[in-house]
């Protein structure tokens, strides 16, 4: 990951590019919101975050990683910026690790299920 010092309404932007919706979407808004001149950043950012909830699957526990990463945005030096963005990204890789997990243990237990399923079919058959 790369870290820069260019204005804030610059790296949304670039980010908007970058990715998909409805991620693409939350940026781009902020940096079109920004280029109009805003005194109250985090008050904007927690807008653009309810804008999107409705178009995402996210959690509130996500959604809570994202609006205090909102509130620390600009609010640091660069060196403790990086420590906030190295933050968030290992909680968020967390809340990725236990959304794996339960994949993984309610894909077993689908597969499980299947299985018995078709037995009994074969069995009401018979």
């Amino acid at each position: 990951m790369g870290y820069s010092k260019l204005p804030l309404q610059d790296i949304f932007l670039a980010v908007s590019q970058t990715t998909i919706s409805p991620v693409r979407d939350l940026y781009a808004h902020l940096a079109k919101r920004l280029q109009a001149g805003v005194t109250n950043f985090v008050q904007v950012w927690e807008e653009e975050i309810a804008h999107i909830q409705p178009h995402t699957a996210l959690k509130e526990s996500e959604l809570d990683i994202m609006r205090q990463f909102g509130q620390s945005l600009g609010q640091h030096t660069f060196t403790q910026q990086q420590k906030q963005i190295t933050l968030t990204i290992h909680h968020l890789q967390r809340i990725l690790d236990e959304a794996e997990e339960q994949r993984y243990k309610y894909e077993r237990m689908m597969k499980t299920l299947g299985v018995l399923v078709g037995i009994f079919v074969v069995l009401l058959i018979f």
